[in-house]
């Protein structure tokens, strides 16, 4: 289960195949099967990607999504008024959290997008909180498309530059260090952070809402170091057991390069081959796995020598996938005390957590 993006990324999934053949995510509601699907909508129909839907909205989803296309393109003042109050009904202050929410909700009501009870309890409290998770979502997924869109130009900019001053030097190429854009890691700014946290509560608030949203095997994967940092050091607060660190592991490197029929025969080759090695790693990560226990160095051998067999292309670059589980705690639990500002009680513990961080390119 990958968190906290709404909508699967190429170059986050597909290395993850090579742990797995499937990969899930929270969807904040059913499909739409109108004009909404984006350059990403044909990946997310690939059989190996599974969308969960927590909180499905029924015979509202279509006013949802009319909604949600007023909030891509910014058009009037309903469609801003949601955005500001889904960013404050997740903000700092409780009661002005409350009290957002519930705006949204009458707001919602209002315009017959959101029915009484939907949420099959008729709390209204609690569909509230739910309307505007699922809109903080939404909106993290437009900013996350923005962010993307600039990237490429950028990419394609810089790559011009280059070819540019290879000419001017009457150079036929600017070598192996100009046949690619430089990638660097982005410098989150104090406002991508709060946007951030505002995300991972309403993530951590879909994926708990109902009894059976928090699978009891989900492999927790993130690829926001702040989010992981935040829940290991949330863990180790709350549990008296240290953190086991499962395994390290290389994965190869994923770009708009990539060529996915290729990278899933070759991900599909490489499971079978390292097969013995993901039995292990499966073992480690089992709920009722022994303390301590941590993938092998003959099996993370093994891992490194099919991924040079099959990705030659990752000598030189690769990700890094770290894979730690927390003893003593639950899913939900640790979720809620790491963003949603809950206390962990004696009801919440379990036998433990697994969680994984991804590092698209390690050097």
């Amino acid at each position: 289960m990958i968190f906290p993006a709404t909508v699967p990324r190429a170059e986050f999934c597909l290395p993850l195949l090579l742990l797995c053949d499937r990969i899930s995510w929270c969807r904040t509601v059913e499909e739409d099967e109108g004009a909404l699907g984006g350059g990403t909508d044909h990946f997310t129909k690939l059989p190996f990607c599974q969308a969960r839907i927590p909180a499905p909205l029924g015979p509202a989803r279509a006013s949802f999504f009319a909604l949600i296309r007023d909030l891509r393109s910014q058009k009037g003042d309903f469609a801003a008024r949601f955005g500001r109050l889904a960013l404050a009904a997740l903000g700092d202050s409780a009661q002005g959290a409350t009290e957002s929410a519930m705006d949204i909700l009458q707001l919602l009501r209002g315009s017959g997008i959101a029915l009484a009870g939907e949420s099959g309890g008729g709390d209204a409290v609690r569909e509230a909180v739910v309307w505007q998770a699922r809109l903080v979502l939404e909106l993290g997924a437009i900013i996350d498309e923005e962010a993307e869109a600039l990237r490429r130009q950028l990419a394609e900019i810089q790559t011009r530059e280059r070819s540019l001053f290879a000419g001017l030097h009457g150079e036929e190429t600017a070598g192996d260090a100009g046949d690619r854009p430089e990638t660097s890691a982005a410098v989150e700014d104090p406002a991508s952070e709060r946007m951030l946290r505002l995300r991972l509560r309403a993530w951590t608030r879909l994926y708990t809402f109902a009894e059976d949203g928090a699978g009891p095997d989900d492999l927790l994967i993130t690829d926001r170091v702040s989010a992981w940092e935040r829940l290991w050091d949330t863990a180790r607060a709350v549990s008296c057991a240290e953190p086991v660190t499962v395994a390290e592991l290389s994965v190869p490197v994923v770009d708009e390069n990539t060529e996915v029929r290729d990278f899933l025969a070759r991900a599909a080759a490489f499971r079978q081959e390292a097969a013995a090695a993901l039995v292990g790693l499966e073992a480690a990560l089992r709920p009722g796995a022994a303390v301590g226990n941590s993938l092998p160095p003959a099996s993370v051998a093994l891992w490194d020598a099919a991924l040079q067999r099959h990705f030659p292309a990752s000598a030189g670059t690769t990700g890094r996938l770290t894979l730690v589980r927390f003893v003593g705690l639950s899913r939900a639990g640790l979720l809620r005390a790491a963003f949603d500002d809950a206390t962990i009680s004696k009801t919440d513990t379990a036998a433990s957590v697994c969680l994984g961080l991804f590092v698209p390119r390690f050097f």
